[in-house]
C-alpha cells in the first residue's frame, strides 16, 4: 500500500507562505502551521491557532460564535457585546451602552448598576424602582412583584393603581379595602374615627371600631328593613314600614317592600277577624273548625266552644244548601209537601212549584200516587200503554209478550210473531222465523233444537253450521270470536283471517309452523321439511324429513360461509374467485371487491409462487437477507443458503470512475457515457494536472450514460469534485441524476438548489443548511444507506446534513446523468466544472469520506491495479508487476529489476 501526502517544489526550491501552494507546514493553501499566518473561515486546520481569530473544529475553520472563548464576531469583549452576542457584565469592554448588562458603558468599560443612575438596569423593574432598589415604583411603572410597587398591586408586569380589593391600606381608604370616599363602609371591629365608615352605621365612641350592628341602635342596619324591626329583629314591622318578605311586618303582608294594611285575603288573622281572613264584622263567616265568637262568624251558623261546627241535616238548623230545615238540598232526606224547595228532587216524590213542594197527581211526571209506571196504573191512574210497567192486566191499555197470555201478534204464548222473542224449541210454529233455532219442524209443526248441520246460524255457531262447540271449523272471511273458530286461521276483528307466514299455525301450504312452501321463508334447523328448497341451510334431511344444520361439507352456500363450505367460521378457506367479505375468508389471497383475489407480488400474503411474503419464485422480485428461499435465484444477493437468503456481499471499493480525462469513459465498470451539446475538458483538473469536464449551462451540456444502472433498494455512494462558476438567483444545478418516473422515490437527483446541496429521491429529500461560493472548488459525496434509510450529504469530507426515513429509492432504470437532473418536464444544467466522479454500491462510512476528501493518493492494489483510491485518483502505470497475496489482502510483486509502479500524474 502507498499513501502520498501533498506535496510542492517551487521553481526556485524555495516554498513560501504566498506561493499559492500548501508546503512547508502550511495547513491550507499558504496559512496555518508555525510558519505562515493563520487561515480563514472554512480553511482546513489542525488547531485553532491555524484559524484567524476562530476555533478549528473537524478540520475547519469556523464561523465566530457567542461561546468559543475568543474576541470575534463583531465583539467588544470575549464572547460578549456587539449586535451577535449577549451584552457584556460590569468591568467588560464596550463601545455603547447596549453592550452592558447595566446598559451603561463609560470610557468603554461596562459600570455596574446602581439605584441612581436613571437607567433602567440590573433588577430593577422600572428606572431606579423595584427590585432590589429601596425606591418602590409608583402606579403606572413597570413590575414583576408586589414588592416593587408603592403599596400598590402589581397586576400584569404593571403597577396599579389602588382600589378598594388589593387587600392593602391605601388611597383614601380609612382601613385596609374600606371606609374613606371611595370604598364600602368597614366592617364590625375595624377602626373608625365616624360612623360613615362603618358598615353598621356606628362608630363606639370608646373603642373607635365599627360596632356590630343591633336592634336597638336606632339605625337601620344589619338584616333590618325598617329601623331597629324586621330581618332577625324580634320587633316586626308596622303598617308602611320597609319589608323584605311578610315575615319582616307586624301581622300584614309585605307588598312591594313594605308592610301593608290588613285584607281578608292576605291569608293573616288581623282586621278584626276571629280567624284567619274570616269571621267578625269586616269578612265573610268562617267555615267548619275555625274560630268564632258566634253563630255569625260561621257558615253553617253554628258556633260551640268558639270553633265553627259542620252543618248537618239534623242540626234543626236551616243551614249548608238545605231548603227547608233539615231537608233538601244535599241532605237525604227529602222535604214534604209544603216544605220550601229549589228543584224537584229537594220534594218526597213530588214537583217544586213556585218553591214549594206540590201534592202528588197523574200528571206530575213522577211515578207517584200508587201508579204501576209513571202518571199510569194503579187504582187512581189510567191504565199503561204498552211497554209500561204493571202489577195486573188492568194496569194495561193493551196485550205484552210477558202477560201470560198468547195475545197480540204472538205465534205461541209470549212468543213468536213481529213483537215477541222467537219462540224456545218444542213450541209450535207455522214457520222458521217463529223459531229461536231458525227451523220449524214440518211434520211435528213445532220449533227444532239448534244443529250443526241445519244450514242455519244458530247456536254457538260463529258462521253457518261451524264454530262455537261445531266440530266444523269455520273459513276465511267467515264469522268467530276466537281463534278456535276457524280453519287453520286467526280469528281478526271477528272475521277468520287469510292466512300468514306470522300467524303461528301450519297453513297456507306451510311445511311446518310459519315457514317452507311456496309462500314463506325456508325452515330452520330441526323444523319439517320435504325438499332442500324449504330450508334455510338448503340441506333437508331424508330421513328425519327435518331441516339440517349448516356444516362445512354439504355441498351448500349456507350459515356465515362466502361459498360453498369455505369462508366464515369454516375451517375450509376459498379459493381465487370465490365470494369473501374479509381475507380471512380466502386461500392465501386478499379479498377484493367480495372476491378472493388471484395472488399478487404486493399483496403482503405468501401466495402463488413465492418463497417468502411477495418476493421469491418465478413472478416475484427476488428476496431480502433472511427471506425463505429454494433456490438462488429467490434472493437479490443470488445466494440461497439452508432455506433463507444470505445478505447481499457489501462491496468496499468503486463500482464506477469517471476521472474525466478528456472524455467521459468509464475506467472500471464501463459504465462511459457520451457529450451532449459538445462538452469540453480543460486543464488541470483538481489533480494539479490532467483535466476535468467544463459544462456551459446556456449551451445546455451535459454527460449522459445510457447504459442502465438499478439503484432500486440498495445501499450507494456518489463523489464528485466540482467547481460551480455560477450560483443563487434562485436555479437548480444538476450534478447526477437518474429519472425513470415522476414519482416518490423513482427519480435520483444530487443538484444545488440555489446555493445549496439537495439529495433527492423526488419528494424524499436531505438538504445542505451550507451556502456554497461561486468559483471554489468543492468536493461533495451523497451517501444512502439503505439498511438505515438515511441520506447523508458531505462537504470537504464533513457530514453536512443527515435525513431518515429516505426511501428506499425504487429506480431500476433509466440514463444516469452527469452535470444534469431530469424531473420528467425540464433538464436542469450545470454551469462549471466537475472532475473526478466515483460510484459506490455501499454506504460510504464519515472516515471514508473524509479520507477521499483530504488524502492525495491512496494505491491499495486491492481493486484494479492502477487504481488510486484516493480523491484526485492520480492512476498508476505498472510495468512487469503482479498482483500477490499481502499483509493487508493484495499486494504488488515485483519480479525482475526493470519491474515499476509509476503515478501517471505529477502532484503539483
Amino acid at each position: 500500500m502507498i499513501v502520498l501526502l501533498k506535496c510542492h517544489i517551487s521553481a526556485n526550491n524555495s516554498p513560501t507562505c504566498s506561493d499559492g501552494i500548501a508546503n512547508q507546514d502550511e495547513i491550507s493553501k499558504d496559512c496555518g502551521g508555525t510558519i505562515c499566518g493563520p487561515c480563514a473561515q472554512a480553511s482546513m486546520c489542525r488547531l485553532t491557532s491555524d484559524c484567524t481569530n476562530v476555533l478549528c473544529t473537524n478540520g475547519l475553520c469556523q464561523k465566530g460564535t457567542c461561546y468559543d472563548g475568543l474576541k470575534n464576531n463583531g465583539e467588544t469583549d470575549i464572547d460578549c457585546g456587539g449586535s451577535n452576542c449577549l451584552p457584556c457584565a460590569s468591568e467588560k469592554a464596550c463601545s455603547v451602552a447596549s453592550d452592558c448588562t447595566s446598559k451603561n458603558c463609560l470610557s468603554g468599560s461596562c459600570i455596574a448598576n446602581t439605584c441612581t443612575d436613571q437607567i433602567m438596569n440590573g433588577d430593577e423593574t422600572a428606572v431606579d424602582c423595584g427590585g432590589s432598589c429601596p425606591t418602590p415604583c409608583a402606579a403606572g411603572q413597570k413590575c414583576i412583584l408586589t414588592k416593587d410597587c408603592a403599596n400598590v398591586l402589581c397586576t400584569n408586569d404593571i403597577c396599579a393603581s389602588a382600589t378598594c380589593t388589593d387587600g392593602i391600606k391605601n388611597g383614601a381608604e380609612t382601613n385596609i379595602d374600606c371606609g374613606g370616599s371611595k370604598c364600602s363602609p368597614c366592617a364590625a371591629g375595624v377602626g373608625c374615627t365616624d360612623k360613615s365608615q362603618c358598615a353598621s352605621g356606628v362608630c363606639d365612641g370608646s373603642s373607635k371600631t365599627c360596632a356590630d350592628p343591633s336592634y336597638n341602635d336606632g339605625v337601620l342596619n344589619g338584616d333590618e328593613t325598617g329601623i331597629d324591626c324586621g330581618g332577625k329583629s324580634p320587633n316586626k314591622c308596622a303598617q308602611g314600614i320597609g319589608c323584605k318578605v311578610t315575615a319582616d311586618c307586624d301581622k300584614a303582608l309585605c307588598t312591594n317592600g313594605l308592610c301593608a294594611a290588613p285584607t281578608c285575603t292576605d291569608v293573616l288573622k288581623n282586621n278584626g277577624e276571629t280567624d284567619t281572613d274570616c269571621g267578625g264584622t269586616n269578612c265573610l263567616p268562617c267555615s267548619s273548625g275555625k274560630v268564632c265568637n258566634g253563630a255569625g262568624d260561621c257558615t253553617s251558623k253554628n258556633c260551640v266552644s268558639s270553633s265553627c261546627i259542620d252543618k248537618t241535616c239534623t242540626d234543626q238548623i236551616k243551614n249548608g244548601d238545605e231548603t227547608a230545615v233539615d231537608c233538601g238540598g244535599s241532605c237525604p232526606t227529602p222535604c214534604a209537601v209544603g216544605k220550601n224547595c229549589a228543584l224537584t228532587r229537594d220534594c218526597a216524590n213530588v214537583q217544586c212549584t213556585n218553591d214549594i213542594c206540590a201534592i202528588a197527581t197523574c200528571y206530575d211526571e213522577l211515578k207517584n200516587n200508587a201508579e204501576t209506571d209513571i202518571d199510569c196504573g194503579g187504582p187512581t191512574c189510567l191504565p199503561c200503554a204498552s211497554g209500561k210497567a204493571c202489577s195486573v192486566p188492568g194496569d194495561c191499555t193493551s196485550a205484552t209478550c210477558s202477560d201470560g197470555i198468547k195475545n197480540g201478534a204472538e205465534t205461541n204464548i209470549d212468543c213468536g210473531g213481529s213483537k215477541c222473542s222467537p219462540c224456545a224449541a218444542g213450541v209450535g210454529c207455522t214457520d222458521k222465523s217463529q223459531c229461536a233455532s231458525g227451523v220449524c219442524d214440518g211434520s211435528s209443526k213445532t220449533c227444532a233444537d239448534p244443529s250443526y248441520n241445519d244450514g242455519v246460524l244458530n247456536g254457538d255457531e260463529t258462521g253457518i253450521d261451524c264454530g262455537g262447540k261445531s266440530p266444523n271449523k269455520c273459513a276465511q272471511g267467515i264469522g268467530c270470536k276466537v281463534t278456535a273458530d276457524c280453519d287453520k286461521a286467526l280469528c281478526t276483528n271477528g272475521l277468520c283471517a287469510a292466512p300468514t307466514c306470522t300467524d303461528g299455525i301450519m297453513n297456507n301450504g306451510e311445511t311446518y309452523i310459519d315457514c317452507g312452501g311456496l309462500n314463506c321463508l325456508p325452515c330452520a334447523s330441526g323444523k319439517g321439511c320435504t325438499d332442500k328448497a324449504q330450508c334455510a341451510s338448503g340441506v333437508c334431511d331424508g330421513t328425519s324429513k327435518t331441516c339440517a344444520d349448516p356444516s362445512y361439507s354439504d355441498q351448500v352456500l349456507n350459515g356465515d360461509e362466502t361459498g360453498i363450505d369455505c369462508g366464515g367460521t369454516s375451517p375450509n378457506k376459498c379459493a381465487q374467485g370465490i365470494g369473501c367479505k374479509v381475507t380471512a375468508d380466502c386461500d392465501k389471497a386478499l379479498c377484493t371487491n367480495g372476491l378472493c383475489a388471484a395472488a399478487t407480488c404486493s399483496d403482503g400474503i405468501k401466495n402463488g409462487v413465492e418463497t417468502d411474503v411477495d418476493c421469491g419464485g418465478s413472478k416475484c422480485s427476488p428476496c431480502d437477507a433472511n427471506k425463505i428461499c429454494s433456490g438462488n435465484g429467490d434472493c437479490a444477493s443470488k445466494n440461497c443458503v439452508s432455506l433463507k437468503c444470505a445478505a447481499i456481499a457489501t462491496p468496499t471499493g468503486p463500482y464506477s470512475f469517471w476521472p474525466m480525462e478528456n472524455n467521459a469513459l468509464d475506467i472500471i465498470s464501463g459504465l462511459s457515457g457520451t457529450g451532449v451539446n459538445s462538452p469540453t475538458y480543460v486543464t488541470p483538473g483538481i489533480t494539479g494536472t490532467g483535466y476535468a469536464l467544463k459544462l456551459i449551462r446556456s449551451s445546455n451540456q451535459y454527460i449522459n450514460i445510457p447504459t442502465y444502472k438499478s439503484f432500486a433498494s440498495t445501499s450507494f455512494t456518489v463523489e464528485m469534485w466540482i467547481y460551480p462558476t455560477t450560483l443563487g438567483g434562485g436555479a437548480n444545478y444538476g450534478l447526477f441524476g437518474q429519472y425513470e418516473a415522476t414519482s416518490t422515490d423513482h427519480d435520483l437527483l444530487l443538484a444545488i438548489i440555489g446555493a445549496t446541496f439537495r439529495f433527492s429521491f423526488y419528494g424524499d429529500d436531505a438538504n445542505s443548511g451550507t451556502t456554497l461560493s461561486a468559483n471554489t472548488w468543492y468536493h461533495v459525496a451523497c451517501v444512502y444507506d439503505y439498511s438505515s434509510r438515511t441520506q447523508i450529504i458531505y462537504i470537504n469530507g464533513v457530514q453536512d446534513i443527515s435525513h431518515t426515513s429516505a426511501g428506499p429509492y425504487l429506480g431500476a432504470s433509466g440514463s444516469i446523468y452527469i452535470g444534469n437532473y431530469y424531473d420528467g418536464s425540464n433538464n436542469y444544467r450545470f454551469d462549471g466544472y466537475i472532475d473526478q466522479v466515483t460510484l459506490y454500491m455501499n454506504a460510504r462510512s464519515a472516515s471514508d469520506i473524509l479520507s477521499d476528501a483530504t488524502l492525495t493518493t491512496w494505491h491499495s492494489f486491492d481493486y484494479e491495479i492502477t487504481y488510486d483510491s484516493g480523491p484526485l485518483k492520480l492512476l498508476g502505470t505498472a510495468v512487469s508487476v503482479t498482483l500477490a497475496a499481502g499483509k493487508v489482502s493484495q499486494a504488488l510483486q515485483f519480479s525482475s529489476s526493470s519491474s515499476y509502479y509509476q503515478v501517471r500524474h505529477r502532484l503539483s
